[in-house]
């Protein structure tokens, strides 16, 4: 399986501003976060594409991690429901849903290309490789040696958001 990494597409929709206490956004790092969470609140932040403003998103960017709407986490769910987190946002402009990655896969260190910050933790990943079969029926992870970093998707997830016709995401192939 090749995945896919996926990005919001900021350049045609409309992102999504949290409002307050967005520090919470950086403990979205695959560690469980339901038991606890409060809805946050959240607003529709203008594209800077005044052509593009408005637009429905299924995908809206947000600082610090990934939304989706409340259409695309009921098309996605089924594929990926055991594997995530959909927290609540409190968002007058519609219902969205921080997503935290439960689901982490091993980076094949030595088969892999990448740099370190001083600290030891990767910094930028030129070049990907996973152990042989680790990323076969996984349709959505993060990397355990990076779980703040890039989201993976598997092509499974991909048709799934083009058969439902959800918006706002752009995939990336990736560097194997």
């Amino acid at each position: 399986m090749m995945p896919f990494i996926i990005k919001a597409d900021v350049e045609n929709f409309d992102d999504l501003l949290i409002t307050a206490e967005s520090e919470k956004l950086l403990l979205l790092d695959g560690s469980p976060r339901s038991e606890s969470w409060q809805p946050l609140p959240a607003k529709i932040d203008p594209c800077e594409n005044p052509a593009q403003r408005g637009k429905p998103v299924d995908f809206p960017a947000v600082a610090g991690g990934m939304a989706f709407s409340a259409r695309a986490l009921e098309a996605l769910y089924p594929l990926i429901g055991d594997k995530i987190e959909a927290l609540p946002l409190d968002c007058r402009d519609g219902r969205y849903y921080l997503i935290n990655v439960l689901n982490k896969v091993e980076l094949d260190e030595p088969r892999s290309e990448f740099r370190r910050v001083p600290s030891g933790r990767i910094s930028t990943i030129s070049k990907y490789a996973f152990p042989r079969g680790s990323t076969d029926g996984q349709h959505i992870f993060k990397l355990k040696q990076k779980p703040l970093g890039e989201t993976f998707v598997s092509p499974e997830f991909k048709q799934a958001v083009e058969a439902h016709n959800l918006v706002g995401l752009v995939f990336h192939e990736m560097n194997l």
